[in-house]
């Protein structure tokens, strides 16, 4: 058998005629080849761009000697379960010729799994080494599938690649028709939208993804139309999305509107912003009705106008202010000259004050609501009651005295005034026992 590679070696043996690559030594690649010990008719050495020079296949069995490291990713084991199976450069592989091998380089119908390198064979045998991809074919995607992209549908090992995970966890595959005809998708918004339900509205970002709740609900002529109905969930509103085939583009029908970007391109749709939709029929009415056309051409004619007066409002009113530039940016300068000074002294303020009650929370600035508020505040004679708390002992002790009435019974207002001296007494010398200035 000559080989494609001019220089590639060929040796034959009595049970054996094997291809090696010529970048390994000879007396390693023969080592493998004695080294086996069951019958084979042919063996394979990958070169050193990792490329097969020729292999013919006529037993059950191939047998390849590695030039680099490889992963295979389907094989069978004692028990006919699929493995995966690393080796490194210049080991020994058998691949059974009875396994249906993932993966045809060059082959419609495939799709490709990062990660993994696999040596995969043609029809005709001839095997090609793939780095750092794996190419499935349909019918076997969940043999490479990658876990992390599958969160809670996890494969039991004795079971992986006999079944899917849907089937396992009884769940419905994404994207599944249900029996009324829907099926839930993920959608990503092409534009920004307001959103009526918010109070006050707010906007959704273009780009944003929703689970959408996808139904067929009509044709614009064969063309389905498809309508999208998704879920705000700051609000909990719903809004429909539609297709428009007509003008190749989306329409928001309920729950909120488009944002307006003031392009000059963009023009209000049909069943848009409160626009009307119009059948044929009308709308041919309305192509041939003279006075229609009229009233249209009058109202351009006054948005036109109205718009001309506000652009040269606003053109005049720039001129006035940007007559003398120099003036106006120093007139600029010196108001943010005192500002910039006032602002210094009030956060010197702000710090001396949160230093003085040892806090690092940051204070907000005074305002004459605060002003107002200060001043109606009255502690009474708050300052004397203390002066006169803090000229007492801090246990006196008096002798009683004997009332000077004729009646022994205090009255009710005598009794008042005594707790209220006591209480208030108290109070001072609990709050400052010292008798110090607090």
């Amino acid at each position: 058998m000559a080989s494609t590679d001019p220089q590639a070696t060929t040796t034959t043996s009595s049970k054996s005629h094997f291809i090696y690559n010529p970048y390994m030594p000879p007396s390693l690649a023969e080592q493998h080849v004695m080294a086996a010990g069951y019958p084979f008719v042919s063996t394979t050495v990958l070169d050193k761009n990792c490329r097969l020079n020729e292999h013919r296949h006529h037993s059950k069995n191939t047998h390849l000697i590695l030039a680099g490291s490889i992963t295979i990713v389907k094989s069978l084991d004692d028990e006919g379960r699929f493995r995966t199976a690393a080796k490194g450069p210049g080991t020994w592989v058998t691949l059974p010729g009875d396994v249906d091998y993932i993966g045809v380089p060059g082959e419609e119908g495939c799709t490709f799994v990062e990660g993994h390198t696999v040596l995969s064979p043609t029809t005709a045998n001839r095997f090609y080494w793939r780095g750092g991809t794996i190419r499935v074919p349909e019918g076997h995607r969940e043999v490479a599938r990658m876990q992390g992209y599958n969160m809670g549908k996890w494969i039991s090992p004795d079971l992986e690649g006999t079944t899917t995970g849907n089937k396992v966890h009884h769940k419905r595959a994404p994207g599944t028709l249900r029996k009324d005809g829907t099926q839930t998708v993920r959608f990503e918004m092409p534009f920004a939208v307001w959103c009526n339900h918010c109070k006050p509205h707010a906007i959704i970002g273009q780009g944003v993804r929703f689970n959408a709740e996808k139904k067929k609900v009509g044709y614009y002529y064969s063309t389905p139309i498809w309508c999208f109905r998704i879920k705000h969930v700051t609000c909990g509103g719903l809004l429909e999305i539609r297709t428009d085939p007509k003008n190749t583009a989306y329409v928001v029908t309920e729950g909120g509107k488009a944002r307006d970007y003031g392009e000059p391109e963009d023009k209000v749709r049909e069943g848009e912003n409160g626009v009307p939709i119009l059948t044929a029929a009308e709308r041919e009415r309305r192509r041939d009705d003279a006075f229609a056309q009229l009233e249209g051409r009058v109202e351009e004619k006054a948005a036109v106008k109205s718009n001309t007066k506000r652009i040269d409002e606003l053109y005049r009113a720039r001129e006035r202010d940007w007559d003398d530039p120099w003036s106006v940016n120093k007139r600029l300068r010196t108001s943010f000259r005192h500002e910039r000074k006032v602002l210094k002294r009030e956060e010197d303020a702000t710090e001396a004050l949160k230093e003085r009650l040892g806090t690092a929370i940051d204070l907000l600035p005074e305002t004459d609501e605060d002003a107002r508020r200060a001043k109606l505040v009255s502690y009474g004679d708050a300052e004397v009651e203390v002066n006169s708390a803090d000229g007492k002992a801090l246990f006196e002790r008096k002798a009683p005295q004997r009332p000077t009435s004729s009646s022994s019974k205090p009255t009710k207002e005598s009794r008042k005034d005594a707790l209220r001296r006591r209480l208030i007494t108290n109070t001072r010398a609990a709050l400052n026992p010292f008798g110090g200035q607090t």
